[in-house]
């Protein structure tokens, strides 16, 4: 999503060029505690993955709850005010796939392959 078209949210500063991700993250989430967004304020507390490329600030989740939720009009506003305290003009909310971890993939696999005569502890 971009965030604010108007020149005077296009001159606000990239306060952000030296904060990782997760830390800018981490600030977003405490504007939105400090601005009584309390709910989102919660539900963000819960996401972890975050990156920031070209200019666009990624949020990343698997949960279909929080990607629904993130999405939300009322919630969107509320985020681009957070970006913008910070200079972060775009933003998007990516849903990701949920992936097992190598070893469960691997016993999948082998219960599928062995099904019954498997016993794992």
């Amino acid at each position: 999503m971009e965030v604010g078209t108007n020149a005077q949210n296009n001159n606000q500063p990239n306060n952000y060029a030296n904060l990782s991700p997760r830390t800018i993250w981490g600030k977003v989430i405490v504007y939105l505690r400090e601005h009584r967004a309390v709910a989102l304020h919660i539900a963000c507390g819960d996401i972890t993955d975050v990156s920031f490329e070209n200019d666009v600030f990624y949020i990343n989740t698997t949960e279909e709850f929080l990607y629904e939720l993130l999405k939300s009009e009322d919630n969107q506003k509320d985020l681009k005010q957070a970006f913008l305290n910070f200079g972060i003009q775009k933003f998007e909310i990516v849903k990701k796939e949920k992936t097992l971890p190598k070893a469960q993939e691997d016993i999948k696999k082998l219960k599928e392959f062995f099904g019954n005569l498997l016993s794992v502890e």
